[in-house]
């Protein structure tokens, strides 16, 4: 018996083509088409597909096929919306390699028909049809990265908690949360003093719900940074403000802490020169402030920092007070002090406090 004519090529004519799949149509006793292929994939993905089409014809119709007074002639449709043909996909393919890219994250359908015809040579046709379609989940890495409990921290470039914040990048993939993915952070500042902001960890990998994190501590330069997060090919900025913290400057009596209006020139009474850094609320520590004084004589002239340089560090001659500690630290109260010796001569005294990230007068 000689072979089927079968001819893998478009119909031109099936009216037939939208009709439901017919087991067994006239000379057809069978049609059939499965598609195979992968469930899942990435956009980044070249997601290959098979069709698997087959028909039967019943006996007479098998013999006028043997005898060439009739052939049969099938073609693929394939429908991949909204994924393009990398490969195939043609109407005499049975392979369809597909990509995702520009498509988002969602559920999508892979279907073929299958469309098979019998030309008798007598004249007259007959018509086949089946069609298989195949859900695929197509997913795409998205991220997001923001501080956590709000966007500014003290300035200071210091290793406490007003200093610095967290964080937080979160990975999903259309459908939740991606673990294990590795995210690297950069910090950025427009502008900084001495000491540059700093990330650490440069880079984590996302948890079980999909995020990583960093803390990020500020520079020593009152300006807008922010942190460069990025994750296979993805970019996003965490937004930080670097603020100068909140400053109460007042002096006390050392013994009573009430505040002081005047000193006594007798060049032995003290008092209490301090400053309160708060930021958001909290009080600010590790701050090391330098004390300075300018003192006025009654009739106005001014005897500068400069020429105090002595008795500044409370070393030497003090005919115009003097101040010890020169330099000392916020605490944990967020308050760095020093005393201040008063002059022998009556005059005016101004205190200044600073670092390089504070400075504050009084």
């Amino acid at each position: 018996m000689a072979a089927p004519r079968v001819s893998l090529l478009p119909l031109l004519v099936l009216p037939l083509l939208l009709s439901a799949a017919l087991p067994a149509c006239a000379g057809f006793t069978q049609v059939s088409v499965n598609i195979t292929g992968p469930d899942e994939g990435w956009v980044t993905d070249n997601l290959e597909y098979d069709a698997h089409p087959s028909w039967t014809v019943d006996a007479e119709t098998a013999a006028k096929i043997s005898n060439n007074e009739a052939f049969v002639t099938a073609s693929l449709m394939w429908n991949y919306y909204p994924a393009t043909a990398v490969a195939g996909g043609g109407p005499s393919d049975p392979t369809a390699t597909l990509s995702y890219a520009n498509a988002s994250a969602g559920w999508y359908s892979v279907s073929v028909a299958y469309l098979c015809s019998i030309t008798y040579q007598g004249g007259g046709m007959d018509y086949g049809y089946a069609q298989s379609s195949k859900p695929v989940k197509i997913k795409r890495l998205m991220m997001m990265a923001a501080p956590v409990g709000g966007n500014a921290i003290c300035v200071g470039a210091k290793d406490s908690a007003p200093h610095k914040i967290t964080i937080t990048a979160s990975v999903i993939d259309g459908f939740g949360p991606v673990s294990g993915k590795t995210v690297h952070f950069n910090a950025d500042s427009y502008a900084f003093a001495y000491q540059a902001p700093v990330v650490n960890p440069t880079s984590a990998a996302t948890d079980q719900y999909g995020n990583a994190s960093t803390v990020l501590t500020s520079g020593d330069g009152v300006t807008n940074g922010a942190v460069q997060v990025t994750c296979e090919g993805l970019t996003s900025w965490a937004t930080v403000n670097f603020e100068a913290p909140e400053t109460i400057f007042d002096i006390v009596d050392p013994e009573t802490n009430q505040p002081l209006q005047y000193f006594i020139a007798d060049g032995e009474s003290e008092s209490k020169v301090r400053v309160h850094l708060t930021h958001g609320g909290a009080n600010v520590p590790d701050h090391t402030l330098q004390w300075r004084t300018w003192f006025w004589l009654s009739d106005n002239q001014h005897m500068g920092d400069e020429a105090q340089a002595d008795y500044q560090a409370g070393t030497g001659e003090a005919p115009y007070g003097s101040i010890t500690p020169a330099e000392g630290a916020t605490g944990a109260d967020g308050i760095a002090f020093t005393v201040y010796t008063s002059s022998t001569v009556a005059g005016y005294v101004r205190f200044k406090a600073y670092d390089q990230s504070v400075y504050v007068e009084q």
